[in-house]
């Protein structure tokens, strides 16, 4: 993309923009959405920041992981009690098939529908780019009144918490923190769950040698996707999973199949997305084979859509002829083709288990009721050369719940031939026995306290503060953010105005 081009989408997002409530949020939204910011790439996100900052006379600063603090004095307020709003700069990257797009340096195109505000085949980045844009709102507004300010903007939520995870407490003087990471514009959450990253590496035996007389792109596409903590009880198909049920049947019917490659394609993956989108490429001894395993992808298309009619109604299975691949895609041997699928299909994926109730047992709920207890999402999978990674993100409130998901995983991968490695955890954050005062406030703004089954910063900075002795009263609260880490992203604007009546009401009664 030209900078001409990229010039043109940033006018066309602000004139969109131009004018719509609340003040100034959405239009510091457009500006967000001209800076590149996935995760492990939001140096240019904390410059704007800080220039930002510098702009409205305010004090920034940056700490060594990347983390900016920008501070503002109390505004016609005498409180002395400060308080902390908190967002992430980094957002998911996820595109559409056909949508050409560097999120390294083109800008997000934004697209408005009635109230809906969404992007042009990319996620929107409102995940965590409104509450950055609320804050930055906030402490640009002179009119409005407040406790002394500290906005915090971490970095990498998405992969690692790694902002959060480092933020040393002695850089803030708050005691409240409002988390503005959200999704729900009447629920606020005041616990979430814990997280375990890992890769499950099983090595295959390959087939250098192995001939075919036709190759086929196998693909599952149109799948929902989305956010693999907040939808997981969506029971939403995973696209790897449907993937290897498909090939299994299919290497039911040709044992003689060779599987060359299994994973992402183009749409990369992000372990913290339920897969929408998966691919495979296949030789098999013949054309007429071929042939036949487009009809099979006819049938599997109508399994599938049924199995999944109210979640993923639109999965299809469909079959490309293709070109061979290259050396550094050897076949799998039947044998190492068979333990890669029969792995995928095992691994406990989805709702693990449910937070246990009594209400439960006596039938005053159902398990639509129910808060996700744990569960773990294969948000990644590739073969390349005989080794195959799965990207795991295993999620928990129930610490020897999560320890029991883990080792099963781990048994299942020893028995495949390979091995567990686990990566990042992200802290949990507790519930607490009784609502604090901010969360009270809240409460009677008309916001439903509850928990989250999804990561949030809140769980690493409360932890930090309580092991440096302090207490640090913590809610998340978010606008209506729809279909996250997926390319239907968007983001209801009404909701941000009654969220910003909501967070300026509770700001002057703190």
């Amino acid at each position: 993309m030209t900078d001409d081009e990229r010039n043109a989408i940033d006018k066309h997002n602000h004139t969109l923009v131009d004018g719509l409530p609340p003040d100034r949020v959405l239009e510091y939204f457009a500006d967000l959405s001209f800076v590149p910011r996935g995760s492990g790439d939001v140096a240019r996100a904390g410059v704007f920041l800080e220039e930002l900052a510098k702009k409205n006379n305010l004090v920034a600063v940056k700490d060594a992981t990347g983390n900016v603090i920008i501070r503002k004095p109390a505004q016609h307020s005498s409180s002395k009690h400060g308080v902390i709003l908190q967002a992430h700069m980094d957002m998911v990257c996820i595109k559409t098939e056909e949508t050409e797009h560097d999120f390294t340096s083109d800008p997000i195109e934004l697209v408005l529908n009635g109230d809906e505000l969404c992007a042009n085949g990319t996620t929107l980045g409102a995940d965590d780019g409104i509450g950055v844009a609320i804050a930055m709102a906030v402490l640009t507004n002179t009119e409005i009144a407040h406790p002394p300010l500290e906005a915090l903007f971490t970095v990498d939520e998405e992969t690692s918490m790694i902002g959060a995870e480092n933020m040393d407490p002695a850089m803030l003087e708050g005691e409240v923190l409002i988390n503005l990471d959200a999704e729900d514009l009447d629920t606020a959450y005041i616990s979430s769950a814990a997280g375990i990253r890992s890769e499950l590496v099983l090595p295959l035996k390959t087939n250098p040698n192995a001939k075919s007389a036709a190759y086929c792109l196998v693909q599952i596409e149109n799948l929902e996707g989305g956010h693999s903590g907040v939808e997981i009880n969506r029971a939403r198909a995973n696209a790897y999973v449907l993937l290897a049920r498909f090939l299994r049947a299919a290497a039911q019917e040709y044992p003689e199949l060779n599987l060359h490659t299994f994973g992402p394609g183009s749409s990369n993956g992000k372990d913290n997305a339920i897969p929408a989108y998966a691919e495979a490429v296949v030789g098999l001894t013949s054309k007429h084979a071929a042939e036949h395993l487009v009809v099979m992808a006819k049938t599997w298309t109508e399994i599938f859509r049924n199995e999944y009619r109210s979640s993923d109604a639109d999965c299809t299975v469909t079959i490309e002829a293709t070109d061979q691949p290259g050396d550094d895609s050897p076949a799998l041997t039947a044998e190492g083709r068979d333990t890669l699928i029969r792995t995928v299909t095992l691994l406990p994926l989805g709702v693990y288990r449910f937070i246990q109730t009594d209400d439960l047992m006596d039938g005053t709920l159902t398990y639509a009721d129910l808060l996700v207890e744990t569960s773990c999402n294969m948000g990644i999978a590739s073969l390349s050369g005989g080794m195959t990674q799965m990207t795991l993100l295993a999620r928990g409130s129930t610490e020897s719940v999560l320890e029991d998901l883990m080792e099963r995983i781990a048994g299942l991968a020893a028995l495949a031939g390979g091995e567990v490695r686990v990566g990042s955890t992200t802290r949990g954050w507790e519930m607490p026995a009784h609502l604090n005062r901010v969360q009270e406030l809240f409460a009677a703004q008309g916001l439903t306290c509850l928990g989250v089954h999804a990561g949030l910063e809140c769980g690493c900075l409360v932890d930090s503060f309580k092991k440096a002795g302090r207490t640090l009263d913590a809610i998340s609260i978010g606008p209506d953010v729809k279909d996250v880490h997926t390319p239907k992203e968007r983001l209801l604007c009404h909701s941000t105005v009654r969220l910003w009546e909501q967070l300026t009401a509770v700001l002057a009664n703190l």
